[in-house]
């Protein structure tokens, strides 16, 4: 039997070419794939931030939700459905979102910040404590942190700690400091500064 030739190809080089084409019309289709799961991600993303501003959370976070099932390291759907389960209540659920935020970023001191608020709410103010404090350790200049540890330690009895913090908050712009001291510091008395003492 002769080998089959066409235009002056063989068998298996025409298998080959077919071999080829149909490789690459493969990854043609994952990529579409890829393309389609960011759109539709894109689209939930946004969808879930109408419904969330609309006061609907429960629909934001089923579109949060989907867009976590396409992407499971998306840090924007897992933000924004932990907020959306904050304002529902939900401070459980909010945890458990912040707290894989922080899986996927270490380092993301609102995420730290966020999830101390949640915890205050289930009356948890030593692990809010802890979470301001790391998230201080990553945002040293960012005066909120400061006045909401602040909150907890005064929720705890730690006067002297958290007029440290309101000061230290008010030093960093946060004018809303000076009224907590006023409220809560009167008998605290932050102890001069040397430097100006030689």
């Amino acid at each position: 039997m002769l080998p089959l030739k066409m235009s002056g190809l063989n068998l298996s080089s025409l298998l080959y070419i077919v071999l080829f084409v149909f490789s690459f019309s493969l990854i043609s289709c994952s990529e579409e794939k890829i393309e389609t799961k960011t759109d539709r991600s894109s689209s939930l993303l946004k969808s879930g931030f109408m419904k969330a501003d609309s006061g609907d959370y429960e629909g934001a976070i089923e579109d949060f939700s989907m867009a976590i099932e396409i992407n499971p390291e998306d840090s924007i759907a897992y933000n924004n459905r932990a907020v959306a389960y904050h304002n529902l209540g939900d401070f459980s659920k909010a945890i458990k979102d912040y707290t894989q935020l922080i899986i996927l970023n270490a380092q993301n001191s609102m995420a730290y910040n966020n999830r101390a608020l949640a915890k205050v709410e289930l009356g948890d103010f030593r692990g809010a404590i802890a979470d301001y404090t790391k998230a201080i350790e990553f945002k040293p200049a960012e005066a909120e942190i400061y006045i909401n540890r602040g909150i907890a330690l005064y929720q705890l009895n730690y006067l002297d700690s958290a007029c440290l913090d309101w000061s230290k908050a008010g030093e960093l712009g946060d004018k809303r400091a000076y009224v907590l001291i006023q409220d809560y510091c009167q008998a605290f008395n932050p102890k001069p500064q040397t430097d100006s003492l030689k």
